[in-house]
């Protein structure tokens, strides 16, 4: 059983947890019965387990190889589609009982949220929000036209070290600077109105706690912008900073790099279209 899974970047700024847009970056995981069994607390086989457990059926023992391109512990939503890929797995091995939105919800309670795990599972442009009854989400197509510049440095952030920084508790002010362009975000890319995602892709809410952890970020986010990016970004927790580009992704990719590279940090430069097809079967 093989699956492809794409990357994905989550949040765009103000869209915390919520919005998440899959990109053209894969993940190849193949699922054997038999063999030995992976290793304890394997992604993959986590969503595997859950599709059982959900069918009530036991989890067979299986053996777990990959092949692809998306980074580890980037911001591009590796954690998310190895349980994705794990979930569809599953769900192929048992005859698929399961529709894509309660795959959804499986993913979204073993991430914790669905920003990640609805672009790689639906493909596109998807705003999610959790929910007592479920994942309630729309899927749009991303504009024509639409790049995804990024600066993938070579150090790693764990996601849940870059979640303790967030506060519990935030002024008035700051949740509807957030609410605002969040909105924003999501009728600009809709209208493919590139001239409001500079304001639109601001954030108040998760930027500025984990900025520090993320050297030359500043720097980074000024230089794409002057090489012509619309909006620019962290790309979910980071360390990867996204950007939002119509003309030029490579060139604004390569000035993104180029700035890590001053802070003293090399960083691959990327410039990708989004992926529209989402997770499937090979």
């Amino acid at each position: 059983m093989k699956v492809r899974v794409p990357a994905s970047t989550s949040n765009l700024g103000p869209g915390l947890d919520c919005l998440g847009l899959a990109l053209k970056l894969y993940r190849t995981f193949e699922v054997s019965p038999g063999g030995p069994p992976a290793p304890e607390g394997d992604l993959v086989v986590q969503g595997l387990c859950e599709a059982f457990r959900r069918a009530g059926r036991k989890a067979p023992e299986v053996s777990v190889r990959w092949e692809g391109e998306v980074p580890v512990a980037r911001g591009l939503g590796s954690s998310a589609a190895a349980r994705v890929a794990g979930l569809m797995a599953g769900n192929g091995l048992l005859g698929e009982p399961f529709s894509k939105e309660e795959l959804l919800d499986m993913a979204a309670e073993l991430e914790g949220h669905p920003d990640n795990a609805a672009p790689a599972l639906l493909g596109g442009l998807v705003v999610a929000v959790r929910t007592e009854g479920g994942v309630v989400w729309v899927r749009m197509d991303p504009p024509d036209g639409l790049f995804v510049a990024l600066a993938v440095p070579e150090f790693s952030l764990d996601t849940e070290r870059a979640r303790k920084l967030l506060p519990g508790l935030v002024a008035l002010k700051d949740a509807v600077y957030n609410i605002s362009r969040a909105a924003l975000l999501v009728a600009a890319l809709a209208e493919g109105r590139c001239e409001l995602l500079r304001e639109a892709t601001k954030d108040r809410l998760h930027q500025p706690y984990r900025e520090p952890l993320v050297p030359g970020f500043g720097e980074v986010c000024r230089a794409a912008l002057d090489a012509g990016a619309c909006g620019v970004a962290l790309s979910g927790a980071g360390p990867s900073v996204v950007a939002l580009c119509f003309d030029d992704g490579w060139k604004v990719a390569r000035a993104m790099a180029d700035a890590w590279e001053r802070s003293g940090v090399r960083a691959e430069p990327m410039a990708l279209e989004p992926d529209r097809k989402g997770a499937r079967y090979v």
